[in-house]
């Protein structure tokens, strides 16, 4: 947001505050399954009764380009279905699916539909071109002989998808296309870094109207005196000292999904049955400030053999 702010008129002066100190933007494409550092921290659900009271953690990272540079770095549209049918006004398939265009530079474009498996038309209608954000194909040359062979044992009853973008037909087996920076783009096999939101859109900008700060946590938002309903600035620590950024125009708050509800309670938004036993004062009573967390799953299941089974065959 703050690259795509600062892009048209040099006259904005752009100010991103993040907590993370700053990592190398080259990171390995691998996934580590710890899927943070040391440095990050560690978010616990509550005891969860259908999970034998086990608790479910949720990675964070801190450091610029966020959980993009700890993550799986799969690249999955999301359903037309489920976003027409759940999502409110301004967040249908037909409102969103314009900005995915516009920010992919999809394999499909550089590689021959005999080994993609996407067509000349299809790749137009489903995939962007010439955006900030590489996605690359599935990793075949990586793969294990026994996963593929595996992968053609399910021809028999499961269609393999080689697009699961295609709307029309968002249902089967596949392999993941990732966001990943191919060094040689028409190679399928050509190295690659990881691709984040910091090497696409901050790590290719040089422009003296954004400024970066890292290793800056934002403390509160800062309302004017006049006006309690209208925040002004922020309060943040950097380098053992508390500091204070006022803007002209606008203050945006995109701390995620954990953060954003924490700072705006401490700025006294929220509950009043939170924020008066802290003695905050209360700028603004929302109720609904720190609710409807959804989290998006995934299950991994394991299954005990009663008889010996060879790993391979």
């Amino acid at each position: 947001m703050a690259a795509k702010l600062s892009e048209p008129d040099k006259n904005w002066s752009v100010l991103a505050l993040d907590r993370g100190s700053p990592r190398n933007s080259a990171q390995n494409d691998t996934w580590d399954e710890d899927l943070s550092g040391v440095h990050d921290p560690n978010y616990f659900s509550a005891a969860q009764d259908y999970l034998l009271g086990h608790l479910v953690r949720n990675p964070q990272y801190y450091g610029i380009g966020g959980t993009a540079m700890i993550n799986s770095m799969t690249a999955v549209a999301p359903s037309r279905y489920l976003l027409d049918q759940l999502w409110p006004l301004g967040w249908k398939w037909n409102d969103l699916f314009p900005y995915m265009m516009k920010m992919q530079d999809h394999y499909c474009y550089y590689l021959p539909s005999s080994l993609t498996g996407i067509s000349e038309e299809d790749c137009r209608m489903w995939h962007g071109r010439d955006g900030l954000v590489d996605i690359a194909p599935p990793l075949f040359n990586l793969m294990p002989e026994l996963l593929l062979d595996m992968m053609k044992a399910c021809d028999k009853d499961i269609r393999f998808m080689s697009d699961y973008d295609n709307q029309t037909r968002q249902y089967g087996r596949y392999f993941q296309q990732q966001f990943r920076h191919p060094m040689n783009r028409t190679n399928p096999n050509s190295p690659t870094i990881r691709e984040s939101i910091w090497n696409a859109y901050l790590n290719v900008v040089n422009r003296t109207n954004l400024q970066i700060l890292d290793s800056a946590t934002v403390l509160k938002l800062l309302f004017d005196q006049t006006d309690p309903t209208k925040y002004i600035g922020v309060s943040y620590e950097y380098k053992g000292e508390v500091r204070t950024a006022i803007a002209r125009k606008e203050v945006i708050l995109c701390a995620g999904v954990f953060n954003t509800p924490k700072l705006l309670k401490l700025s006294g938004v929220g509950p009043e049955t939170w924020l008066e036993p802290l003695s905050i004062k209360v700028v603004a009573k929302n109720a609904e400030i720190g609710k409807h967390f959804a989290d998006q799953m995934a299950i991994y299941m394991a299954f005990k053999n009663t008889e010996q089974v060879p790993a391979l065959p």
